[in-house]
């Protein structure tokens, strides 16, 4: 008979810099694996609920956590780089690294999966001992830009220097390209906490159509057959 996993959720502040990040903890047990997981764009932590609690129910410790700038966590909404995302990872390792134990994996979809895979790269001293890159944007501007869209943000550059303004994400990625479910398009239609966050900066847009995750994944380590032993011992 399966034995009962004893689940504490907990709701925790990591510091990033300047910006206090909102995480949600799923704790079994401090010894065991803990796997951080990455929203994706404009999205937020609220995303992972069900994978975390299933996670957990088989043996890992789960952290979600809203990147800066988005959800609960600190930050002028619209305003960030890839960058500053991948820092944000690299502090919240950190967090587990210390508090917890040597034993941290990463699951990102879309926006998250980017980040995990960059901050994997940056990743010097092996701390990150697994990646799942789910749905990763290889390269945004390949599905993301066309002629029209190349004005528009030429423009919303010219203009964003005389008066600070955010553009809808979704005159450049609707919904529909990305969720097939109209119940769920709803649902983050509604989310205020999503509908601001996809609102970006021309600046953003910028740093976002410069990404290619084929020129960093070379920079990516390979976790051999030991390692993934290892995270999982």
């Amino acid at each position: 008979m399966k034995q009962e996993i004893k689940i504490s959720v907990e709701k925790l502040t990591i510091a990033s810099k300047d910006y206090k990040l909102y995480g949600k903890l799923w704790l079994i047990d401090k010894r065991v694996p803990t796997i951080l997981l990455l929203h994706g764009l404009g999205f937020y932590s609220f995303e992972y609920e069900e994978l975390a609690l299933i996670l957990s129910e088989n043996g890992f410790n789960c952290l979600a956590f809203d990147f800066r700038c988005h959800g609960k966590s600190d930050g002028k909404r619209g305003y960030w780089t890839l960058q500053e995302l991948v820092d944000d990872t690299k502090n919240v390792v950190d967090y587990v690294y210390n508090k917890f134990n040597h034993k941290i994996g990463i699951f990102g979809n879309s926006l998250g999966a980017t980040v995990g895979v960059y901050a994997v790269a940056e990743d010097k001293e092996n701390k990150i001992k697994s990646l799942i890159a789910s749905n990763c944007a290889t390269r945004p501007a390949d599905f993301g830009m066309n002629n029209f869209r190349k004005v528009l943000l030429t423009i919303c550059s010219v203009v964003s220097k005389i008066i600070p303004f955010r553009v809808s994400v979704n005159h450049f990625i609707p919904y529909d390209q990305i969720l097939s479910d109209p119940k769920i398009i709803k649902r983050v239609k509604n989310d205020k906490l999503i509908s601001d966050t996809r609102r970006f900066a021309a600046s953003t847009y910028k740093d976002m159509f410069s990404w290619d995750a084929t020129k960093i994944t070379g920079k990516v380590r390979h976790l051999t057959c030991r390692h993934l032993l290892n995270f999982m011992a």
